[in-house]
């Protein structure tokens, strides 16, 4: 048995803990702050967040799944890619402060222009530690970043919520941000052994260029789409509409794509290194797939049959304006595990030109769609989200098919039961909170006797995901 294969529970559990430990305490400081602050508020700061989010995305520049793909870098690289992280992260923060009028403008929103001049700081702090948390990356050491991450997520929560219960509204989500990334740069700088050296190397970044560049433009892609909703709907609808999309799209994607980045920032060094073995790769899809649709699944079933209850007790009902978005949100993402395996594996298999056309077709695609439903209502929007992430999971099968050769109708077949099962699931939860009044005990005996339900029947049933859940902590 590998050491690879020994530490890949611990691994994963790290990076999920590293992920979702981290989130959680966001989350639930971001909670509190919201019941403090208006979805106006949230909806302001997430009209900046959209430009620092592909700022962010440039600055890195897919250079981290270059490094990773690579497997053997000089130090001499790392440095240079250091320093070309930093130098545009410089020159977009410059492009950001100088465009801050034009988007206060736009929107129509007097302060946004000094909100666009704060939070864009972060993209200057990320671009010092990109090269140290590649380097925990490829070393396959997910337990240090953990840690820095919880620690900076408690500290940065503190400061939140102090502003928040001070009366600084807005500016306590702008520094909780802020100074989460902030001591993450200082731990990270402290208590890390790489540092840049004073060199930089043209002929190496010439060699990782083509790949990274590839990434780069799929992830552009990617997040322009994604954040083009922010845009659109801050400046059609409303900053208060925003608002209730951004935090409902925040609860949906802690669940899902949060625990697929855990996942496939644990697997995708490990399947990198055997990527010349398709049998290995094909196994390990299989496992990859029914596992992460068995945790996820349930997660969303649960706030597509919850919505209203979870709002209410976590939110409190100024905020149940975004129930049904939060509901048709979730519906999209039960999409998001397949879609993420599939693309991940054309990653491995290094179709990085073929994963950018097809993204560049679905986003289009997706483009179309927006234009059409923003004509309406956000919750068409909604609607419309569905559509697209139907087709996407649809495309990402097809060539999954053709070059992993794994067949649809086989891709389907590895998740038949969990859809099965969280069907049932939907149902049995539907039926335990209509037997409730109170929003507290809906939610609470809905848990309870769902999971216990659907644990008891997956072991009953000894399905394989059953055994691969044992066989994985039996070997860590």
């Amino acid at each position: 048995m590998t050491k690879d294969k020994q530490s890949s529970v611990k691994m994963t559990l790290w990076s999920m803990l590293g992920r979702y430990i981290p989130q959680i305490i966001q989350i639930v400081s971001t909670l509190i702050i919201a019941r403090l602050i208006t979805p106006q508020d949230f909806g302001e700061v997430a009209i900046i967040t959209t430009f620092t989010q592909i700022a962010s995305l440039l600055v890195a520049s897919g250079f981290s799944e270059a490094l990773i793909f690579r497997v053997n870098n000089t130090q001499s690289l790392y440095s240079t890619v250091f320093y070309t992280n930093l130098s545009v992260s410089l020159l977009l923060y410059s492009i950001l402060f100088l465009c801050a009028d034009f988007i206060a403008d736009f929107y129509e929103i007097k302060r946004l222009s000094i909100l666009t001049k704060v939070v864009g700081l972060n993209v200057i702090v990320y671009s010092f530690t990109y090269i140290q948390r590649v380097l925990f990356s490829i070393n396959l050491n997910f337990k240090f970043p953990a840690l820095v991450t919880l620690v900076s997520s408690v500290l940065g929560a503190a400061v939140g919520l102090y502003l928040a219960y001070n009366d600084y509204g807005v500016w306590s989500i702008v520094f909780q941000t802020l100074s989460i990334n902030l001591i993450q740069a200082l731990l990270f700088w402290g208590l890390s052994n790489w540092k840049p050296n004073i060199i930089f190397s043209f002929e190496e970044l010439k060699e990782i260029l083509p790949y990274s560049f590839r990434i780069l433009s799929n992830n552009f892609v990617q997040v322009f789409y994604d954040n083009v909703y922010s845009l659109v709907i801050g400046k059609v609808f409303s900053a208060k509409i925003l608002g209730y999309y951004n935090r409902m799209q925040t609860v949906v994607f802690f669940t899902t794509t949060n625990f697929m980045y855990a996942v496939e920032s644990v697997f995708f060094p490990i399947l990198s290194k055997s990527k010349n073995d398709e049998d290995y790769l094909r196994g390990k899809y299989e496992i990859l797939l029914r596992l992460s649709t068995f945790l996820a699944f349930p997660i969303l079933i649960f706030i597509i049959a919850l919505s209203k209850p979870l709002i209410v007790v976590i939110l409190t009902e100024k905020w149940l304006g975004g129930a049904e978005i939060l509901k048709l949100l979730s519906v999209a993402y039960l999409f998001i595990p397949l879609i993420y395996i599939n693309n991940s594996y054309l990653k491995i298999l290094d179709k990085t030109q073929v994963l950018l056309k097809i993204n560049l077709l679905k986003k289009l695609i997706g483009i179309t769609i927006l234009l059409i439903t923003m004509n309406y209502d956000i919750i068409t929007v909604c609607y419309g989200i569905i559509c697209y992430y139907t087709l996407d999971a649809v495309l990402s099968m097809y060539y999954t098919q053709k070059y992993l050769k794994v067949k649809i109708y086989k891709q389907i077949s590895f998740i038949l039961l969990n859809i099965f099962l969280n069907g049932l699931l939907f149902l049995l939860i539907s039926y335990i909170s209509s037997l409730f009044i109170d929003n507290f005990y809906k939610i609470l005996f809905s848990i309870i006797i769902g999971i216990g339900l659907y644990l008891s029947v997956v072991f009953l049933l000894k399905s394989k995901e059953y055994f691969f859940l044992k066989k994985m902590i039996t070997k860590s």
